[in-house]
């Protein structure tokens, strides 16, 4: 049973080989023009390319020299692909440069001074009493406070940002309290820096109770 399976599956590609080649030779073949079975060999139009470039391409075929093969090959092809491959587009330079990436450093950040003094204990007692007062009043963000000493001051800096309006919404919210309030660049810690969702508020009235009860 299995061989007349074999002999069947051979059969039936010997006559799919046959059908092919006979198609095959019956698309090689244009009766319209020469004799039978000949192709015409007539220059063929050549669209959307420039004259002397059409010459040297018909040039270079050698129509009366080529077998049917290469005949019908050069006819069929595209006249488009001579088109692109003979135009060069120049590429902006802008494309071919290298992008460099930029190190951002993360300890480069934004800090309020809320004060200058010649005399390290009132700048220690100021900081001391803004945390208390940060504490208490402010929700949701609790800014750490610093004092940095540059001959012959001492500066009060306040919170952490590495945003520029956030930080001069920070500085504008606190100036009742601290009208000396102003904006520095200065190196900052990352790592108490505020969410960019966390709101700059102060506690509400039922807030504070609940806080107390």
């Amino acid at each position: 049973m299995k061989r007349l399976s074999y002999l069947v599956l051979i059969f039936l590609s010997l006559a799919f080989l046959v059908y092919a080649c006979g198609t095959s030779e019956a698309g090689l073949e244009e009766p319209e023009s020469g004799e039978p079975g000949e192709l015409d060999r007539e220059p063929f139009t050549l669209f959307d390319i420039s004259d002397d470039l059409a010459e040297a391409y018909l040039e270079e075929m050698d129509l009366e020299n080529m077998s049917e093969e290469e005949f019908m090959f050069y006819r069929t092809r595209s006249n488009l692909n001579d088109l692109f491959n003979t135009q060069f587009q120049d590429i902006p330079d802008v494309f071919l440069q290298e992008v460099e990436e930029e190190e951002v450093d993360i300890y480069q950040g934004f800090r309020v001074q809320i004060q200058t003094t010649r005399d390290v204990q009132e700048a220690d007692s100021t900081l001391e009493e803004f945390e208390a007062w940060a504490d208490r009043t402010i929700a949701e963000f609790m800014p750490r406070g610093y004092v940095h000493f540059r001959q012959p001051y001492y500066r009060v800096r306040v919170g952490d940002f590495h945003n520029r309006e956030r930080a001069i919404e920070f500085s504008r919210m606190i100036k009742f309290r601290y009208p000396d309030a102003w904006l520095i660049h200065d190196r900052i810690n990352p790592y108490r820096v505020p969410a960019d969702t966390v709101e700059f508020r102060f506690v509400d009235i039922t807030e504070r109770i609940q806080t107390i009860e």
